[in-house]
Formats: structure tokens, C-alpha cells, sequence
């Protein structure tokens, strides 16, 4: 790992003129002289004298910093991590660290708002809140070192990193952990997964488990599977007929779901009109041609592709399903560049599905908890029978999880919304398929921020009470 420079000259926050100028508000000093030292870091502050150089800034009421976590994923700069902390933790002994994995193909950013919005809703809860740029994320000079692989192993060991870095195991480039910089304990860390930072999430919990001490897990509207990641089955309100309902079901291989490819087609001029994964305005469709009229056009549904790099090329990589299925119907040939193999393929979404993780995550974590975010109206997905919030659930349950739960608790719901409401609250561990999931899904009639906050409480504060009954009637700590 080349060295980082000595000092980087710190402005306030109030002389910046957009967010990406706080870069310039820390003073790091090189790690390299601390890397000698005991990493057995204490996670209690108040700030010790090692740590003084970096200070954090005040932002609405809570306060926040910037720095860099040393990392082989990032070996030219490090991990760029932005901490907002209240004054105050949630629990006199100190408070839960909640990591925020963002979703779709995102870098990540550390980026403030560049205008002044409510403030945060983790840390005006008493939490603190984390987030971080993949490798190759983030706008300079708030940027990661390394580049990005689109959610790949550099992107899994960068989540690993700060959990560990949160817990006292590895230092950022001043000497100290982040626990060093808070002024009070961190006595949880909990991963929340934004649709596809799910799939990171999870993947990441499952390589590298025995090296993260992660408590809890809040998975919202995650697509748990590769068909459901490149929307091969419908999306945003255009479901795909040729998908089969109460088909998918867990494999060795992950989630695995059936669809009539019999009108699949290739057509390497046609530009997409979809959206997201589907790659609107791109030329090049792998579509399923509904109308029957040998081209691609209004009526048909396209199928969705994720970016790769090979070899220095990048391509799009569809789902194993859909590549094999235009492989064995000879539509891709000759086979375009610009599309990765079905070997490709194969090995691309080894390491970005989680649905093939949940018995390694276990028995590398077997005391994680989780809460499994589904709503009526799934913000990508187009199916009548919410498949990635079922086999999510289950795969949970059979990998031995001893408390999930399909949906925050509504008592948590009401406390925050400030009135009780007519939303989802299920029991912990209750069944869940494809019979009554209808009934089990969130209602629109709360916003997902809310929900993803709950959901949080719910598990921060059981995690503190040690109380896992099946439902509650009042919040544990309100």
C-alpha cells in the first residue's frame, strides 16, 4: 500500500461550498507508524490523545467526519467512510452502528446533501449511522482508492473492513478505529441492505462472517436471487407473462425460477425502451417477444443485464437463467462481444447472489437476527407472488436463523408515524409462502424510510433487551 499524504488541511463545514470540499476539514495523519501497535483498540471514548487530529464537524444537531480505512481492497487510498453520530447514544452503556449498503450497481458515495434536508433519522434516534464508498466510488476528493468492481470481491472485502474497523479490529489511516472516535461505545453494528446491497450484504456476511461481528440485519425489498436482480420475471408495473408463478424455489445454485422461453429473442439493433437493469436506450435486446411479430417492439418485455468487467472488457451479464436459454436456442451467434459468456456469466453471480449464502452466513454468524422488508408495491419488482421476499424468508428459517421477522413490528410503526396504523405485524417465525405472503406485505400506506427505521429500532432494541418474543405491544425503548 503506497502512502497516504501526511496531512490533508481541514476547512469547517461552514466555508464549504459543496459537500464534496469536506475532504479538505480532516487532518490525517499517516498510519504507517501505527501499524506496530496493538490493534486490541478499545471501543469507549471520549477521544484519546492519538485521535485528536481528526475532529468531527456539526451538522443539524449530530456531528460527523470523514475518513479513510486502509484496506487490500483500496491498497492506493483506502476505504472512504463518513460517520454521523448524535450527541447522545440510545442506551446509557452506549449505542448500535448501523452500516448502510446501497443498492442497484451504486460505487457508493460519503457525499453530504447539498441542501439542507430533516436530519438524519438514525442518529436523531440515538444511533450512528455509517456510510462508506465502494473501491472507485465516491466523487474526488471524498473518494475510495482501487476500482470499482461492480459489487465483486473488493466491493465484499470494503463491507467486511468497516465492520471491522467499527468493532476495534483495524484501524483508519490516523491509528485509531472508529470506535475510538466516538464519545461512546458502539455495542452493536447492524447492516441494512437497500435492494441489491442485500445481495452485497449477505454475500459479504457469508465469505467473510468469522471476521465480522455483525448483530442484526434489515434486508428492504432485496432481490434474493439473479433472476430477480436483472428483473427477468416483471418490473415496475410491466409483469413479464412468460414467467411461471409459484415456480421459484432455492437450488444448490440459489434461487431458481421458471420461465417459457419460447419466444426468447435477440435482436443486436433494437435499442431498449426499459428502464434500471434493462438498460433503456442502449442497443441490444434480449427480449421476450410476447406479440409474436419477430421483432422487438412496445408489447415485448426486455430482460434486464448487470455490468461486468473481463479481462479488461466490460460487458453485460444477464441472469445464468436467461444466458443459458438464448446459449441453447443458438440466438447468439455469433456470439457478441459485448455479452458476457454463459461461463461468464456463471462465475460473475457466484459472488453477488445471496440467496446461496444463508447456511454460511449462519454458521458464521449463528446469533444474527434479521427483518425481511416486503411492501404491496415493490419498488422494482413486478410479480404476484413476491417470490424474492418469500425464499428470502424461508432461506432464513431453514438455514437455522433462530428469530426473522417479515416486516417491522407495528408498534414500532404506529410510535414513529405518531398514531397506530393499519400495517403489516406478522410474528417472528411464522410461516410464510406463496399462499398467504398477499396478506403478510406492507400496505402503502407508510413510506419505506419509515419502515427501514423501524425495522432497525425494532432490532436494535431487542438486541439490548435480549427480548426475542414473537410480537410486541409497545416498543422497548420509545
Amino acid at each position: 500500500m503506497r502512502s497516504l499524504p501526511a496531512r490533508r488541511q481541514r476547512l469547517s463545514l461552514e466555508s464549504r461550498v459543496s459537500p464534496v470540499l469536506l475532504a479538505t476539514a480532516l487532518a490525517l495523519c499517516s498510519f504507517q507508524s501505527h501499524l506496530g501497535g496493538s490493534l486490541a483498540a478499545s471501543a469507549v471514548g471520549p477521544w484519546t490523545s492519538e485521535c485528536l487530529a481528526l475532529q468531527a464537524e456539526p451538522v443539524g444537531a449530530a456531528k460527523t467526519f470523514v475518513t479513510w480505512l486502509p484496506s487490500e481492497a483500496a491498497p492506493d487510498g483506502g476505504i472512504a467512510v463518513r460517520v454521523i453520530y448524535p450527541d447522545r447514544p440510545r442506551y446509557p452503556e452506549g449505542t448500535a452502528a448501523v452500516v448502510e449498503v446501497p443498492g442497484a450497481d451504486d460505487p457508493g458515495s460519503v457525499d453530504l446533501p447539498a441542501r439542507a434536508v430533516p436530519e438524519d433519522p438514525f442518529v436523531a434516534q440515538g444511533l450512528v449511522h455509517l456510510l462508506f464508498a465502494f473501491p472507485g466510488g465516491g466523487r474526488p476528493p471524498l473518494q475510495s482508492g482501487g476500482v470499482y468492481d461492480h459489487r465483486g470481491l473488493d466491493s465484499l472485502k470494503a463491507v467486511r473492513d468497516v465492520v471491522r474497523s467499527l468493532r476495534g479490529e483495524l484501524r483508519e489511516v490516523n491509528g485509531c478505529t472508529i470506535a475510538d472516535l466516538l464519545p461512546y461505545r458502539v455495542t452493536q453494528v447492524g447492516l441494512v441492505g437497500s435492494s441489491n446491497g442485500g445481495n452485497t450484504s449477505i454475500v459479504a456476511l457469508g465469505l467473510f462472517g468469522d471476521e465480522m461481528d455483525v448483530d442484526w440485519y434489515v434486508g428492504w425489498e432485496n432481490p434474493a436471487g439473479v433472476q430477480f436482480t436483472t428483473v427477468d420475471l416483471g418490473s415496475r408495473e410491466k409483469p413479464n407473462p412468460a414467467y411461471i408463478p409459484g415456480s421459484c424455489r432455492p437450488t444448490p445454485e440459489g434461487a431458481r425460477c421458471d420461465v417459457d422461453y419460447t419466444h426468447l429473442r435477440w435482436d443486436g439493433e433494437a435499442v431498449s425502451r426499459g428502464w434500471g437493469p434493462q438498460r433503456g436506450g442502449e442497443r441490444g435486446a434480449l427480449y421476450h417477444d410476447l406479440n409474436g411479430n419477430g421483432r422487438y417492439d412496445e408489447p415485448d418485455y426486455v430482460l434486464g443485464a448487470y455490468t461486468g468487467t473481463f479481462a479488461g472488457q466490460e460487458k453485460r451479464v444477464y441472469s445464468t437463467a436467461a444466458i443459458e436459454a438464448a446459449a441453447g436456442r443458438g440466438l447468439l451467434d455469433p456470439w457478441p462481444e459485448g455479452v458476457a459468456t454463459v461461463e461468464e456469466a456463471r462465475e460473475f453471480w457466484r459472488i453477488r447472489d445471496m440467496s446461496r449464502y444463508y447456511d454460511d452466513v449462519m454458521t458464521k454468524l449463528p446469533q444474527l437476527r434479521a427483518i425481511v422488508i416486503g411492501s404491496r408495491d415493490d419498488h422494482v419488482q413486478e410479480t404476484p407472488d413476491y417470490p424474492h421476499i418469500v425464499l428470502q424468508y424461508r432461506g432464513w428459517q431453514e438455514a437455522g436463523m433462530e428469530w426473522v421477522r417479515l416486516n417491522p413490528d407495528a408498534a414500532y410503526v404506529g410510535a414513529l408515524a405518531g398514531r397506530a396504523l393499519p400495517v403489516a405485524d406478522n410474528d417472528a417465525n411464522m410461516l410464510v409462502d406463496y399462499n398467504n405472503i398477499l396478506g403478510l406485505v406492507e400496505p402503502e400506506i407508510v413510506g419505506d424510510p419509515l419502515l427501514q427505521l423501524a425495522a432497525v429500532l425494532e432490532l436494535s432494541d431487542r438486541t439490548y433487551r435480549d427480548d426475542w418474543r414473537a410480537n410486541l405491544d409497545k416498543p422497548l425503548n420509545m
